[in-house]
C-alpha cells in the first residue's frame, strides 16, 4: 500500500481503510508528514482521540496543509468533548486562523463558545 492509496480511502471516508493502508506502508513512508495527516483525518471518524491529539500537536507547526489538519482535528474534538471544546476551539484557531470563519458559521461551535443562559 501506499501514502497515496491512504489518502483515497480517506477522501472516501473509509476511515478504517485508510489507517490500515498507512500501517501497511513501506516503514520509510509511515513517518512521513504525509502519513501522519492521513491518520489525523482518520482519528475523528475511529474515535482515535487520544492519538489525534498527538498527531495535531505535532502538525500544528507544519505547513498550511499540516496545520489545517491540525485545526480541522481540534474542531471534531470540540464537537466530540463540550468540556473542553472551548480549548480546543482555541488551539485550531490559533493553530490555522483561517478556520475562524467556519466555526462562526457552524452554530453547534459557536453554542459551545457562548452557550444559552438557563
Amino acid at each position: 500500500m501506499s501514502i497515496q492509496e491512504a489518502s483515497g480511502f480517506a477522501d472516501l471516508g473509509m476511515w478504517q481503510e485508510a489507517w490500515n493502508a498507512v500501517e501497511d506502508a513501506p516503514a520509510e513512508d509511515r513517518g512521513k508528514v504525509e502519513a501522519l495527516r492521513v491518520r489525523l483525518r482518520c482519528c475523528a471518524p475511529l474515535g482515535a482521540w487520544d492519538i489525534g491529539v498527538e498527531l495535531a500537536r505535532f502538525l500544528r507547526d507544519g505547513n498550511e496543509e499540516d496545520r489545517k489538519a491540525a485545526a480541522l482535528f481540534w474542531i471534531a474534538l470540540a464537537k466530540h468533548d463540550r468540556f473542553a471544546a472551548k480549548d480546543c476551539l482555541h488551539a485550531a484557531i490559533q493553530t490555522w486562523p483561517a478556520c475562524r470563519l467556519a466555526i462562526i458559521d457552524d452554530a453547534e461551535l459557536v453554542l459551545l463558545l457562548f452557550p444559552e443562559p438557563r
